[in-house]
């Protein structure tokens, strides 16, 4: 049996929208009394989505604005402790500090007449980095890295406002689906460090303490294991461990105790990424083996320094792959080859066979065999794809003439002309390598 949230119209469990309202169908075996409930009369509570120790995340609508958020109310058994409530209230302010693409939206925060005490974020789409881990084990570096390099983004900005994360893990790293993208967010600074020293941020301190420890043990430094005083370089241990994880599969550090956890990230060095995957290269495990140093002066200083890293690092090993990958592919496996390649209009051309595609007077090599025959197939693909390369490079050119002229007068050109250029230079790699891949064999 299923019910409409807005009407209570009940339906059997074949139907999935309501036929008066459209709104989509509830479960009434999922019972839960805040299911179908308006907060504070904003917010209409429509599906449960997670439940964790302190709070239950729902799907809401937005009455007034007919617009899906998020809302996430504590359990009615801490409501009477005002540490709970101040945690809620504290990580909602903090979270609005940091407002950045890749740090979850908190939109609302409120205590209703009856107690219940609520936030209200962005609505995310998709799977935490914890559920990709459990479904892939691990990741590739060049996937490992765009969301690294996703992550560093939005601790870059808390960090910028005197934020430390302190519980940096896949829990809390939720790949946002949108538009048929995924959207690294970074969410819950719920135990965040705040280090401002002015009188108006006052009333973080109390929850900030030295000496109090705070974490998830298998992801904090050396010194958030002991309680001691803790910075940015904190953080940018955290995201080492996750790091590591993405790359292997496995923890550095693990125990059954506690204690033994604190111990381990003290005083032993973690294996290799290489020794537990072998195939990883060395130079991606250099930079994950500094920044999970024991001294914070010898990690990578901020969380960007350890995602520009990375992106080199992994840059500089897909672009000798791709090489390896041209010059050892024998005609018979060039298919195979090219899709191999992660992005193939990079390194390849940087390879030595660029000399012989390019090379004086090798022009009449580009044309395939009987190319004025009028049943080639090959020149009948060729002129299929020159025809969308003159247009795109109309439109190109259109885009960075206007772009030259805001530059040209001071303006600052929209952002939209930004993306619609970077998206044209997309298309015309793509029909490049398109053009490489069907002349592949002549040139050979």
């Amino acid at each position: 049996m299923k019910y409409c949230p807005e009407c209570k119209r009940k339906y059997d469990d074949s139907t999935r929208f309501c036929v008066f309202d459209g709104q989509r169908l509830i479960s009434a075996e999922e019972h839960d009394p805040f299911i179908g409930m308006v907060i504070d009369g904003k917010y209409r509570i429509d599906r449960k989505i997670a439940r964790g120790g302190a709070g239950t995340v729902y799907q809401a609508t937005h009455v007034q604005l007919r617009a899906p958020v998020a809302v996430k109310i504590i359990h009615p058994r801490l409501v009477s402790e005002p540490m709970a409530i101040e945690r809620y209230r504290r990580e909602a302010l903090v979270t609005m500090k940091v407002r950045h693409t890749n740090a979850i939206a908190v939109m609302d925060f409120g205590v209703t007449p009856d107690q219940i005490v609520y936030v209200v974020t962005e609505l995310l789409e998709g799977v935490t980095l914890e559920q990709r881990l459990r479904e892939r084990v691990y990741l590739s570096p060049l996937e490992a890295s765009n969301i690294l390099r996703q992550v560093c983004a939005a601790i870059s900005v808390a960090h910028e406002n005197h934020i430390i994360h302190r519980d940096l893990k896949p829990e809390n790293i939720f790949l946002h689906r949108l538009e048929g993208r995924e959207i690294v967010k970074v969410m819950d600074f719920g135990i965040a460090k705040y280090k401002g020293a002015k009188e108006e941020d006052e009333e973080f301190k109390g929850l900030t303490q030295i000496g109090v420890i705070v974490g998830t043990p298998y992801y904090m430094s050396p010194e958030q294991c002991m309680g001691e005083e803790v910075d940015e370089r904190s953080d940018v241990y955290s995201l080492g461990i996750v790091l590591y994880q993405m790359l292997t599969g496995e923890l550095p550090f693990d125990a059954d105790k506690v204690v033994a956890i604190v111990m381990k990230h003290r005083l032993e060095k973690p294996l290799p990424i290489y020794e537990v995957r072998p195939e990883l290269p060395a130079v991606v495990n250099a930079v994950v083996m500094r920044a999970l140093e024991k001294n914070p002066a010898d990690r990578q200083q901020t969380v960007a320094e350890l995602a520009t890293e990375l992106e080199a690092a992994v840059k500089a090993v897909t672009e000798r792959e791709l090489q390896s990958v041209f010059l050892n592919a024998t005609e018979d496996d060039l298919e195979a080859a090219i899709l191999l390649a992660t992005d193939p209009s990079v390194g390849f051309l940087e390879s030595p066979l660029k000399h012989k595609l390019f090379e004086p007077g090798s022009n009449d090599s580009l044309k395939p065999p009987d190319s004025e025959t009028e049943d080639n197939p090959i020149q009948q693909q060729v002129d299929s794809l020159l025809i969308e390369l003159k247009q795109l490079c109309k439109d190109m050119s259109m885009l960075l003439q206007l772009l030259i002229e805001n530059l040209e007068s001071n303006n600052i050109p929209n952002r939209s002309v930004f993306d619609e250029f970077k998206n044209s230079v997309d298309q015309m790699r793509g029909l490049l390598f398109a053009v490489q891949k069907t002349y592949y064999k002549t040139w050979m």
